[in-house]
């Protein structure tokens, strides 16, 4: 149609950075991103302050590596989709992963952070940096810290090499020729392969130069649960299948001690056996820094399980607070914080020893005011994203990748700093953030510090009431904090704690839990003072 514009123009067009995803290096700025030409730049984060929500821009752009074009074979479309950068737990590969097209590049972290720009590479000698493994694969993953990857090969069809015939059977052929095209001798044949998942392993032998990186085949994982279809990386590799006719599932698969001999690291794929629980098939697995926690993502449901192999222990399980139900697309463990970013919010997930999560909004539309609303709650940013993916810290913020570039969350709410400090096992510096909390939110506080393992620090607050303290001191089997309540405060205050029905009061719970924990001195000067304050106080001491 001649009204509508040339195709030229409109790839032209979708060339701007629409649709370039990120990568963070780490906290020091340094990004590496695809741009709308399929190059691979590497760039500055430009410092912004601390308050600042919104985009991020980025300095020095450098071109480092053009991907090449689409193969023949493929679809070819007007708009390529990107590729997905996924960098190696231990930050030595970058892997260019085109899902849309199943195929892989791998790239060496330090030889492209290297390159100031072309004209500094060719000026002194060095080659601009190029992959130092390719392959295909429509799933891929990287798997634990020693650089070992997992790819997803789909069914294929190999060609077979044309059997040899005896010289009867050779002139048979000839002189059948002129008649039949089917019996040629050199017919060529064809076997189709199924689904596999192989494993490889790249090694540095010389951490300044590219051609010193092997690479290793380990070969392939047995698979029974069905034909798989996806593989899910960290610390312990997970393979979706989905069985003919079934519902796909998902189990996790690690190498079995001693199985493996020394000079059999080709084979090492067979030693690998499941183990875990049997899932569903997952949108998002995710693992922290250490491997001790994994969040399993179905749909807007989200599982957080503790993890001692071969034992995975749910501790607590979750759902996306959004309006649309969208579902989980990306999910990263942060200094022990999960967030989560679904497809117009990014949820910040607090855990706790009890199994309780703290959800907290850090990027979507803003809620509206409810009385049951905590009102330690931070306000949304209400930024505009579409998919977007979480990158990593960067002075005190959260970066985001969305498809119109790295976005700047702020996490400089007090709830989010205490939160994140004592995950990261600092409660004295946490502690001091209360002191920008009033005291009429000590009690809410005091059950949010409760929650994240302090409940000695909880009981510190100067604005707690009575309540809360007898409730998180029962709870916790604190007697100290209980009895120093009751020598400054006395039993009127104690009694005047609702109990919500029971039949007792609160100075008879009080000083059953003082003679469970073996305190009968103190439960004996309980009796005396209840004696001496009235009728009422004669029952509570007959029954203590």
């Amino acid at each position: 149609n001649k009204s509508l514009p040339s195709i030229d123009l409109f790839r032209f067009a979708c060339k701007v950075p629409l649709c370039v995803r990120h990568c963070l290096t780490g906290e020091n700025g340094t990004l590496m991103f695809v741009d709308g030409s399929s190059s691979l730049c590497t760039a500055t984060l430009s410092p912004a302050p601390v308050d600042y929500v919104g985009q991020v821009s980025i300095r020095n752009p450098v071109h480092v590596y053009s991907s090449p074009a689409m193969l023949n074979n493929q679809i070819q479309r007007v708009v390529r989709i990107p590729p997905r950068l996924l960098l190696s737990p231990s930050r030595s590969f970058l892997c260019i992963f085109w899902h849309a097209e199943g195929r892989y590049e791998i790239m060496q972290t330090a030889r492209v952070l290297a390159v100031q720009s072309n004209a500094a590479a060719a000026s002194d000698g060095r080659s601009p940096p190029t992959p130092v493994e390719t392959g295909t694969g429509t799933s891929f993953t990287w798997i634990g810290t020693d650089d070992r990857y997992a790819a997803l090969r789909p069914e294929h069809s190999v060609a077979l090499a044309p059997k040899k015939k005896s010289k009867l059977r050779l002139a048979v052929s000839k002189v059948k020729q002129h008649a039949s095209d089917a019996s040629a001798a050199g017919q060529e044949r064809s076997v189709t392969k199924p689904a596999v998942v192989e494993l490889r392993k790249l090694t540095i032998h010389n951490a300044n130069t590219s051609a010193l990186i092997t690479t290793e085949g380990l070969g392939d994982v047995p698979v029974r649960a069905g034909e798989p279809v996806c593989v899910y990386g960290g610390a312990v590799l997970c393979i979706g299948c989905r069985p003919r006719g079934g519902d796909g599932t998902a189990r996790f698969y690690a190498s079995r001690a001693g199985t493996v001999e020394e000079g059999s690291a080709a084979d090492a794929g067979r030693s690998y056996v499941a183990f875990g629980p049997t899932i569903p098939l997952p949108d998002v697995v995710g693992w922290n820094d250490d491997g001790s926690l994994c969040c399993i993502c179905l749909g807007a449901r989200i599982y957080v399980y503790t993890v001692d192999p071969p034992h995975f222990t749910l501790a607590s399980t979750t759902r996306l607070e959004n309006e649309d139900g969208s579902r989980a697309l990306s999910a990263k463990f942060l200094h022990n914080v999960l967030y989560v970013g679904s497809r117009n919010s990014v949820q910040c997930i607090l855990l706790s020893n009890g199994g309780y999560t703290d959800n907290y909004t850090v990027v979507g539309r803003p809620a509206a005011d409810d009385p049951g609303t905590c009102p330690l709650s931070p306000r949304p940013a209400p930024l505009a994203l579409c998919s977007p993916t979480i990158l990593g810290l960067y002075h005190g913020s959260l970066l985001v990748s969305a498809a119109s570039g790295v976005q700047s969350v702020r996490l400089d709410h007090p709830i989010l700093r205490m939160g994140a400090l004592y995950a990261a096992g600092h409660p004295a510096r946490a502690f001091r953030w209360t002191e920008t909390f009033g005291a009429c939110l000590h009690d809410d506080l005091a059950r949010f510090i409760e929650r994240r393992g302090y409940p000695a620090e909880a009981c510190k607050l100067p604005g707690i009431s009575m309540e809360v303290l007898v409730d998180v001191c029962i709870r916790n089997r604190m007697v100290e904090p209980l009895e120093s309540a009751v020598e400054l405060h006395g039993l009127s205050a104690i009694r005047a704690v609702p109990m919500g029905g029971s039949g007792h009061s609160a100075v008879e719970c009080v000083g059953a839990f003082f003679v469970s924990q073996g305190r009968m001195e103190l439960t004996r000067r309980l009796v005396s003072e209840c004696i001496v304050s009235g009728d009422g106080g004669r029952r509570e001491a007959c029954t203590l």
